[in-house]
């Protein structure tokens, strides 16, 4: 299954977009992996690291770049920047162009593991869970954050990544 349908250096999404004076992601970083346009690249986010209570939550995604409008693009954000209305329509649209998968880690596995572990450990059950969507392996995985969990291709650790790339928003 191909889903990342990369198009060719003129591709309009990576010009710089904006929402009022803060740049918007793009697939800038995707696009400077060198990759085939036929690659994988998974996305991974984790949410709840914050809060003292309760599980640590992680996405993966792997947009298909051949669904993605200007209008597509000017919706997703950082879901931390999108007010309520903005990030249900923004999760309605990426359900209708990716692939998606989640992860978590309870508050027992932050307890024993510690947070950042726990982390870890969401990310790669959103990733394993994205796998069993795709009748290939991935070829790279763009991780927001300072590390990368497990995972079996290359990947990179991308700290802002989600006001970078719009696999990581």
């Amino acid at each position: 299954m191909t889903v990342s349908g990369r198009t060719s250096e003129k591709d309009s999404s990576n010009k710089i977009r904006s929402r009022g004076v803060r740049p918007l992601p793009t697939f800038i970083l995707e696009d400077g992996l060198s990759l085939s346009s036929e690659a994988l690249i998974a996305g991974v986010d984790e949410v709840g690291r914050g809060p003292l209570a309760g599980p640590v939550v992680a996405s993966a995604v792997i947009i298909n770049r051949s669904l993605c409008s200007e209008s597509i693009l000017g919706t997703i954000d950082d879901s931390k920047r999108l007010s309520p209305k903005n990030r249900n329509m923004a999760l309605t649209l990426i359900r209708k162009i990716a692939i998606t998968g989640t992860g978590f880690a309870d508050s027992n596995e932050i307890d024993e593991l510690n947070i950042l572990w726990a982390s870890m450990l969401a990310m790669e059950r959103a990733i394993e869970e994205v796998q069993t969507k795709l009748d290939r392996p991935f070829d790279h995985v763009l991780v927001e954050g300072k590390r990368l969990p497990k995972i079996k291709c290359q990947g990179y650790a991308n700290i802002k990544g989600d006001t970078k790339s719009i696999t990581n928003a």
